[in-house]
């Protein structure tokens, strides 16, 4: 077995980020000077400007990474702690860099310059200049440029803030036995039991996302599942004004550069490129849309009617929705617990590593624990080193893949991709290969003694693997454009598409294996659970996953409607008609109207809605104007798949364009105009409305 061409990153401990930050810090402020004070605007190249400022920028983005890796998955507060205040302190040495009024005078002499320079390149000096430019160079004084950087400072630690308020959010509701009716024992014995009065015996049902689901899609009392639904709405009350704060502030700020907006600033910067662009998508959206989440309500009431025979059954209520989506599933022999048996979390990523290596040509190899000491965070995170072709001795390196799948204390509560190390060209010609992290929340444990996936479970896993593929697979110049730093409505495509495969019969059986073909205790398990069944067969049958794929359309009017109030919200705080109008603005009333809109749920009290909009990081963390882009997202992949690999979804030769035209290139070249290459036509939002058309009947 070849080792890898470079070590895995290491991990710091909590003492010693401040001094790792320190240290790079002084290196990438040294490199800069070095710059100013050696060379003129006159005598200004590519070679002594750009190449010195992007190498340091190199070398310093790999123990950046992982150090803000550690604030989403640390185990322990000193070091979630040592990063929140580390990265403060590298924010504001960057703020002060762009200050720099000499560099930018640098970098715009290279880019009014003639000297040939590829492609890559080219691209790289022009946002670098863009770069100084929205820093306000070019337009701002002195003065306002520093003011302009101390607010981006600010706004920097009022995100920070937010995130963390997500990260250590613990609200949640004591319930007793005969309120948790409806659940499983399994589902109430991962419930937290009370110690201490007035909640001895009752169970604590946390409002992460997974234990709130299920208890809103089982619970039979509806007075339950209408005050849990009431108290998770209110939770995160302290986020509502750091959210408001960031908005205004990102408005002053654009406003500052010339910008009409914030929005109008991101997105000059983007595939989109304006306001208009995204408004004109977005009504296009809505327009297909048409009445169709409201139809998908009206089954669900439908249902609640036959279920519930009483005066209760005349409304229906956002409490009532996942109870009645998951009898609307029953319906149809969708059985949720019954399905995540074929999927237990460690057979379901291999499954799904094998498909690339399938059809990507790409080895995941495990990295024995003995070898992973200082550089995990976690004893639950694995590690593969991944090559290119099926002899590893003679086939080239790719990266490295973490996994850290379950959830636990201190973790982030989402499901992300986490980048280690970008990949780039050395001085030397050899590659700095990347190292990426598969970062979810899932449930520890079940009655099975392994952790069991829902279905959606699978699709997120697999959307969030999209990335990491992804980030695997990008071969770029320079780190700038590695994977998808890229444009950002762009980002979500790669991920969107790779959702449709676990919609695929095919492909949901060859993933699947029930929990207990593991082995011989899970099997001893699963018969005293089920004395008096056959036992199952190893892979999921034919009728269960035909209704699973049936059940697509379930909801997708309201899921679409739900998405498109979150992108119609996102562009109204971030284009408003003007500062003042800003100020007045009620964000939670606006965002709660928009659901109400678009997805069609009404809350009867508009004094209990509460502020779900901060329940979600996005918006404060690079969707910023850009929440569209999971719409596009999903235009772009259900173009994709369904032109190239719906037909058959194993071709090599297909997968291998994909991998070549869509994923290689990153964010170095226009990736609309790549899309476009790949389909051999400009792209459709038909397959959307196909979609939802279908949905429909």
């Amino acid at each position: 077995m070849p080792s890898p061409p470079q070590p895995l990153p290491y991990i710091p401990k909590a003492h010693e980020i401040p001094f790792i930050i320190e240290r790079l810090s002084a290196e990438y402020k040294a490199s800069r000077e070095a710059v100013v004070r050696d060379v003129t605007p006159d005598i200004a190249t590519f070679d002594n400007v750009i190449r010195p400022l992007v190498e340091t920028s190199h070398q310093v983005s790999g123990e950046i990474a992982v150090i803000s890796c550690l604030g989403y998955a640390a185990p322990d507060k000193a070091t979630r702690d040592a990063v929140h205040e580390s990265m403060a302190k590298w924010s504001a040495m960057l703020g002060t860099v762009f200050s720099t009024a000499g560099l930018y005078q640098l970098v715009k002499a290279v880019s009014a310059r003639d000297k040939p320079l590829d492609s890559e390149s080219k691209l790289l000096v022009k946002n670098m200049v863009l770069d100084y430019e929205t820093s306000g160079h070019g337009l701002l004084s002195k003065e306002k440029i520093d003011e302009y950087n101390k607010r981006r400072d600010e706004i920097d630690g009022l995100r920070r803030t937010f995130n963390e308020n997500l990260r250590t959010d613990e609200d949640g509701l004591w319930l007793t036995e005969e309120e948790l009716s409806g659940l499983k024992e399994g589902q109430i014995e991962r419930l937290a039991k009370g110690t201490e009065l007035p909640n001895i015996g009752k169970r604590f049902v946390p409002f992460r996302k997974s234990e709130y689901r299920t208890l809103m899609r089982n619970a039979e009392n509806p007075a339950v599942r209408r005050a849990a639904y009431l108290a998770n709405a209110q939770k995160l009350a302290q986020n509502v004004a750091v959210f408001d704060k960031v908005v205004q502030l990102r408005d002053i700020n654009a406003r500052m550069l010339g910008y009409k907006s914030h929005a109008a600033f991101r997105l000059s910067t983007r595939m989109a490129g304006t306001t208009k662009w995204v408004d004109q998508f977005l009504s296009s959206v809505r327009l297909g849309l048409g009445s169709l989440a409201k139809r998908d309500l009206e089954r669900l009431h439908a249902k609640k009617q036959t279920h519930v025979a009483s005066h209760s059954s005349e409304h229906f209520f956002p409490w009532d929705f996942f109870y009645h989506t998951r009898l609307c599933e029953e319906d149809i022999n969708v059985q949720e617990d019954r399905i995540s048996e074929y999927f237990p979390l460690e057979h379901t990523v291999k499954t799904m590593l094998k498909l690339f290596t399938d059809r990507l040509g790409l080895v995941f190899v495990p990295i024995p624990k003995e070898e992973l000491i200082d550089h995990v965070w976690h004893e639950d995170v694995d590690v593969f080193g991944v090559w290119d072709g099926d002899a590893l001795d003679q086939s080239p390196f790719v990266g490295f893949l973490y996994t850290d799948l379950l959830w636990r204390e201190g973790k982030y509560r989402g499901n992300q991709n986490v980048n280690l190390q970008l990949g780039f060209e050395k001085p030397d010609g050899t590659r700095m290969y990347p190292a990426t992290t598969l970062m979810c929340a899932f449930t520890r444990s079940s009655t099975a003694g392994c952790a069991l996936l829902k279905h959606s479970e699978v699709v997120t896993m697999f959307h969030e693997l999209g990335h990491g593929i992804h980030d695997l697979v990008s071969r770029t110049k320079y780190s700038r454009f590695h994977s998808y730093n890229g444009t950002r409505d762009f980002g979500e495509a790669p991920s969107m598409f790779l959702e449709n495969f676990c919609w695929v019969k095919d492909e949901l059986r060859e993933m699947s294996c029930h929990y207990s073909k593991l082995g011989p205790e899970y099997l001893a398990q699963w018969r005293q659970a089920n004395p008096d069944a056959p036992d199952p067969p190893e892979k999921i049958p034919d009728e269960m996953v035909d209704s699973l794929v049936a059940s697509r359309s379930l909801n997708q009017g309201w899921w679409t409607g739900d998405q498109l109030a979150v992108a119609l919200f996102d562009m109204a705080v971030h284009n408003p008609e003007s500062h003042e109008h800003l100020l007045q603005l009620d964000t939670a009333k606006l965002y709660n109207d928009l659901l109400e809109e678009t997805a069609g749920l009404v809350n009867p009290d508009p004094t209990s809605r509460g502020h779900p909009h901060v329940h979600f990081g996005h918006l404060l963390h690079g969707y910023d104007a850009g929440y569209y882009s999971y719409l596009w997202g999903f235009v772009f992949g259900a173009d994709m798949f369904e032109t190239a690999f719906a037909p058959d979804t194993k071709t090599r030769e297909v997968w291998e364009r994909y991998r070549r035209t869509i994923l290689e290139p990153g964010g170095s070249q226009d990736e609309l105009n790549l899309v476009e290459r790949f389909l051999g036509r400009p792209v459709s939002p038909e397959a959307l409305f196909r979609r939802l058309r279908a949905a429909a009947k």
